[in-house]
This record gives C-alpha cells, structure tokens and sequence, in this order.
C-alpha cells in the first residue's frame, strides 16, 4: 500500500506549485493520503506506544551516513 501511495505521489508532484496551497480531503489526493500516513504512525508510537504503523514506513527508509 505504501508503495502505491508513494508512486502516486511521485506522478502527481511533477504539475504541483509549491506556492500555492489549498484545501483537499485525504480522500481526493495521494499525497495527502501519504502525510496523513506518516503522521499518523508518528502519533500511534508516541501516545500510544503502537509501532505497528512506523514499522511499515521505518522499511521504506534508506538513510544514507557519510564516514
């Protein structure tokens, strides 16, 4: 699912302005759905102590450390 969501994003960022902003239901926009997400997880695992959800987007994460 999350990879959908995140190729979903990825097309449609390409005709999106930065500066301007509106209003949208999560419903009506990946991108949306994608932050909803995340923000989400974050929630769960700090008021909730449920990792069960940043456990999905911690394996999408590559982080790359300079030595």
């Amino acid at each position: 699912m999350a990879r959908l969501l995140i190729e979903a994003v990825n097309n449609n960022l390409q005709n999106r302005n930065v500066k301007s902003v509106k209003k949208v239901r999560s419903f009506a926009d990946k991108a949306v759905q994608l932050a909803d997400f995340i923000s989400g997880s974050v929630r769960e695992k700090y008021e909730n102590d449920d990792e069960q959800y940043i456990t999905v987007i911690e394996e999408k994460i590559s982080i790359a450390h300079e030595t």
